[in-house]
């Protein structure tokens, strides 16, 4: 379980509050960013956030995410780095993301999700830091593209539920 399914899971108003202080932590993260991304006339942002300030809900082994957020605040989404692999002098350079993604909000032509959902990656993360940006272009492009199959991870924990269903 992770930290998004966690809030979800909460009870209503305990979800309630912890939502609100989740999205005021999105959007105080949004103000600084690594690279940003133009895609079909819109710029994305990409930031490296750290949700260990929410420890007091869930105690992760892993707190690096990825936020990717356009500049309309129309499109979110967190990609977990669950671990790097580093190079000769260990170095954290490959960043390791983790296979599902949420997405927070969309707002893309062939893809408008407007509550939090949790879906497989249609793009396998293959670049360092230094060049993630192209990584997250492909996915953005993936994402829209209308014949990529995206499936939904469902269920209350993907350890003991994992229920899947195809959104397109």
């Amino acid at each position: 379980m992770d930290l998004i399914r966690k809030i979800i899971s909460l009870k209503e108003n305990e979800a309630k509050n912890a939502w609100q202080r989740l999205e005021k932590w999105l959007t105080e993260c949004s103000k600084t960013s690594l690279k940003s991304i133009t895609y079909k006339n819109q710029i994305f942002f990409v930031t490296l956030v750290n949700s260990s300030e929410f420890n007091d809900i869930i105690l992760e082994n892993s707190t690096e995410w990825y936020f990717i957020h356009s500049e309309d605040e129309n499109f979110k989404s967190l990609c977990q780095i669950i671990d790097y692999n580093g190079n000769l002098v260990d170095e954290k350079r490959y960043p390791k993301i983790s296979a599902s993604i949420w997405i927070l909000k969309s707002n893309l032509d062939n893809f408008k999700i407007s509550n939090p959902t949790l879906i497989y990656s249609p793009h396998n993360f293959e670049n360092y830091n230094q060049k993630i940006d192209v990584d997250f272009l492909e996915l953005l492009k993936k994402l829209d593209n209308e014949k990529m199959k995206l499936i939904e991870i469902t269920g209350n924990n993907k350890i003991s539920q994992n229920y899947t269903q195809r959104i397109r």
